[in-house]
């Protein structure tokens, strides 16, 4: 177990943490106004479940900062508040343009009058029919969208290129875990690798 008064001495991770949990506010008002926006109740139930995922990935972040002693960016706080909350507005006020630009307009249908499919099969071998489905079939390759989100996480935190010497074993011991974002991004702030032992609990 991480010792709670360990702290990261790697300023890029710690900005990037601070970031995501100052965005995900932000995300999470965009989809307040998004859903509001919206008369098919269908369609308000939906963006009000990738609303509430929003908050539960700030929480996530939050206690990774907490566990490694990181304070949240009071800028950052309210810099996302402030652009959250003029995007939630702007839903109410210009219709589809700020959910379509910005967080994604819910179509049932195209302009022509054809009905969207939301339908389909991931990696050729997850079918699923809508936003609900879709999400199911991605928890599905849980392992594979794991080493994906780690490659990206590593490559900041190396700020280099990955090469095949960096294929450390992350993945493989979050996965008791169900590759949860905390533990993911825990190994890779803790591993091994020579470039990041600065970082590393002593």
């Amino acid at each position: 177990m991480v010792n709670v008064s360990v702290k990261i001495e790697h300023p890029k991770l710690v900005k990037l943490l601070q970031l995501a949990y100052s965005a995900e506010k932000a995300a999470a008002f965009a989809y307040i106004g998004h859903a509001g926006s919206v008369k098919n109740p269908d369609e308000k139930v939906a963006i009000k479940q990738i609303e509430m995922d929003e908050w539960e990935h700030r929480e996530t972040v939050l206690s990774i900062m907490r566990q490694y002693a990181i304070p949240p960016s009071r800028y950052y706080e309210i810099k996302y508040h402030i652009i959250g909350r003029i995007i939630s507005a702007s839903c109410y006020v210009i219709g589809w343009f700020m959910p379509y630009y910005i967080t994604g307009r819910w179509r049932d249908k195209y302009e022509n009058g054809k009905a969207v499919d939301a339908s389909g099969t991931l990696l050729r071998k997850h079918p699923f029919n809508g936003v609900v489905g879709f999400k199911a079939s991605l928890v599905k390759e849980n392992p594979r969208f794991a080493r994906a989100f780690t490659a990206h996480l590593l490559r900041f935190a190396l700020a280099r290129e990955l090469v095949p010497a960096d294929s450390i074993t992350i993945v493989s011991k979050t996965a008791k875990d169900d590759f949860k974002l905390r533990s993911l991004i825990r190994e890779v702030a803790f591993n091994n690798h020579p470039e990041l032992r600065s970082i590393a609990p002593t």
